[in-house]
């Protein structure tokens, strides 16, 4: 039996039904309202609707601008912890020294 080798547009449906969900799903791991994610990516309220929605396909960059928003935020929530941490550590050890 031979395979048929899948059509253009199926490959295109298949790509947008993966960014819509990438959208949908960025936004929650984020904790965003659809107003915070436009913001953030910096597109028009219509826009972003209309590509989490698959009324319209995202551009790449908006999937790329996604990508990078995250690792940035984690690397801030990192940072925070971190030094939350630090600042434990330093006041724990001054309450040993004063005992």
């Amino acid at each position: 039996m031979k395979m048929r080798k899948p059509k253009k547009q199926d490959v295109g449906r298949a790509k947008h039904a993966i960014l819509v969900k990438f959208l949908k799903d960025w936004r929650k791991r984020m904790g965003l309202s659809r107003r915070s994610a436009v913001k953030a990516l910096g597109c028009s309220r219509q826009a972003y609707a209309d590509w989490e929605d698959g009324a319209r396909p995202a551009p790449l960059y908006i999937e790329l601008a996604c990508v990078c928003l995250e690792h940035y935020s984690l690397e801030e929530r990192y940072a925070k912890l971190n030094k939350e941490r630090t600042a434990r550590y330093a006041k724990s050890e001054k309450t040993k020294g004063k005992r």
